[in-house]
């Protein structure tokens, strides 16, 4: 039986239980992104990787940083919604072996329901090798 002398002491209990609980959510949701996240892709070759893409902003202002590791002469990006395409062809300004996208649209021209996703490819001829993709944004519900 509990007295009431013993009665905070079970509450304080009970709330640290319950913050157990929240954190292990949070831990499980935060292991759940990471296995999300698509890992560095090679060219064709094999000969170099996009990785450690990092997204920040929104509502139509974006920076998006990054690592290319190996040989690459030139890397592309192209950024739509799904049904519209914002940005095709645009070439990813590569220093070194990093590179930084700053991405403004127009708010007008942004998704009311979906996903802005930004791909980012190589092209030789016409053929296009995709290396990577990040969602930029969801919109909507």
């Amino acid at each position: 039986m509990v007295s009431k002398d013993d009665k905070p002491q079970v509450e304080e209990i009970e709330k640290k239980d319950v913050t157990r609980q929240e954190d292990k959510q949070k831990e499980d949701k935060q292991k759940a992104v990471k296995q999300k996240e698509p890992k560095p892709k090679a060219d064709m070759t094999g000969e170099f990787t996009v990785s450690d893409v990092k997204i920040e902003g929104k509502d139509g202002t974006y920076k998006v940083t990054g690592r290319v590791t190996g040989k690459l002469e030139k890397l592309y990006y192209s950024v739509e919604d799904g049904h519209h395409e914002l940005v095709y062809g645009a070439e990813v300004p590569v220093k070194g072996n990093t590179f930084t996208l700053s991405l403004q649209f127009n708010k007008k021209k942004l998704p009311s329901n979906g996903t802005l996703i930004l791909f980012m490819y190589t092209k030789n001829g016409d053929k296009i090798t995709p290396v990577h993709t990040s969602a930029l944004q969801q919109f909507g519900p």
